[in-house]
């Protein structure tokens, strides 16, 4: 990497992702120290490449409307800049997948707007400290992987905004705090570590939270709890079985990160559509995640309604996750705007709206998009709205779905600020399209 980048005085974003960058040499990061140059900065992408070498101090001097710094997935070593809490608007930071050692640093909690923070899979040590309870705008906290000892900080507590927790694989111990569970969490995940005690009975809006231990003194898997029982509670054995093991004649469609099949449900005989995500796919989880956070946070006739969601272990033992939503007779706008292929080769003929049917569709398709923008708990907006993700009830109702690349409108953002929050970039790892950050 060139050391002069910092003649590129007004340089906003750099975005170095995806690529084979890196001599190995070890200081493969002094880049980073002429950036201190760039006022305006805002962003720096270095993930997915071969870096080698520490993270220099110098980082912490970068502008002050500096908000995001991804430098996952390199061979980074060293320990994290002590004095990262300098970089006081930094809302994205991503050291996973690295080699990272040392402790996390107090100064931490100093960054008051930091939305997603994931040291996941290095070799870090030490307590997590208590100034975490600092970082009120957090939503994502990844901590898996690493050598982390001593309790949960109940400061954790003050952390409200909190979506999604994963601490496993550490040598954490003592109690999981009560303050966690009294927050609007969708994922906890803790196991693999040492703790001890009781869990909570009472668990809020968690969806998910596995915790357990090899000895076996505190062992509760998949604990889940929608919103106080308001969902419907299935496993995995009964969305085989409704799916007929997920048979290829059951599959309905297919997206970027998961499978939609047709089901009807054993106990029930409703007929419904699971969505299996693609857990193998980057992004999966997240957007599983994502979906989760918005579906339980809006209602609307125009929206898809969410049966449950079930995340646990496969017959295999390995990760499953789905989604069940009410099913759609008519299927997908866009196969009755464009024509498909029947049996014979040809086109279906009879698969055609009307002009009234088609305006009301739109209205439909509007009032949905209005209560997402204005009308919710908080504003979101659908990120990914196109005729595939459009279905239709046996009525020819519009209900948008796929939830995935939804973004959430917070603080200043809903005021009509212009200005996004960088945990809302959506789109291809490594590449942000124009006008979206």
């Amino acid at each position: 990497m060139p050391t002069d980048l910092g003649g590129l005085k007004k340089l906003q974003s750099l975005f170095l992702g995806g690529n084979l960058l890196g001599t190995k040499q070890g200081d493969d990061l002094r880049f980073l120290t002429s950036l201190n140059n760039c006022t305006d900065l805002r962003a720096v992408w270095g993930n997915y490449n071969n870096l080698k070498g520490t993270i220099p101090d110098s980082v912490t001097n970068f502008s002050t409307t500096f908000t995001l710094l991804a430098l996952h997935e390199n061979f980074i070593s060293g320990a994290i800049p002590s004095r990262i809490g300098n970089l006081v608007n930094l809302e994205w930071l991503t050291l996973y997948d690295n080699m990272l050692m040392g402790r996390i640093p107090d100064s931490i909690g100093e960054l008051s707007k930091l939305q997603l923070f994931s040291i996941a899979q290095n070799n870090i040590s030490g307590v997590i400290p208590s100034s975490i309870g600092n970082m009120t705008s957090i939503v994502y906290f990844f901590l898996l992987g690493n050598m982390l000892e001593g309790t949960i900080p109940s400061s954790i507590g003050n952390c409200t905004r909190l979506s999604e927790v994963d601490i496993s694989q550490n040598h954490l111990v003592g109690n999981v705090p009560e303050q966690l569970f009294g927050l609007s969490l969708l994922s906890i995940e803790a196991a693999q570590n040492n703790f001890t005690g009781p869990i909570p009975y009472r668990i809020g809006a968690i969806i998910s939270a596995r915790f357990y231990r090899s000895s076996g003194s505190v062992r509760q898997e998949k604990v889940t709890s929608p919103t106080e029982d308001r969902h419907l509670k299935l496993s995995y054995a009964e969305l085989s079985q409704a799916t007929d093991g997920f048979s290829l004649e059951n599959k309905i469609g297919e997206g970027s990160f998961g499978v939609v099949y047709k089901g009807i449900l054993p106990s029930s005989e409703q007929t419904v559509a699971v969505k299996v995500l693609k857990l193998q796919e980057r992004g999966a989880r997240k957007s599983f995640m994502a979906e989760c956070e918005a579906l339980r946070n809006i209602r609307h006739r125009n929206l898809i309604k969410t049966i449950t969601c079930c995340s646990t272990l496969d017959s295999q033992g390995g990760d499953f996750k789905a989604l069940v939503f009410e099913f759609m007779e008519n299927g997908s706008l866009e196969k009755w705007l464009h024509a498909v292929p029947n049996e014979t080769g040809g086109s279906e003929t009879d698969m055609t709206l009307g002009v009234l049917q088609r305006l009301n569709i739109a209205i439909d398709v509007g009032n949905a998009l209005e209560y997402l923008h204005h009308n919710g708990q908080t504003p979101i907006v659908h990120c990914d709205l196109k005729t595939s993700n459009v279905l239709l009830d046996s009525e020819f109702t519009a209900h948008v779905s796929d939830f995935g690349l939804a973004k959430f409108l917070m603080g200043d953002q809903a005021s009509g600020r212009t200005e996004n929050s960088s945990i809302g970039i959506r789109g291809t790892i490594g590449y942000v399209a124009p006008g979206t950050y």
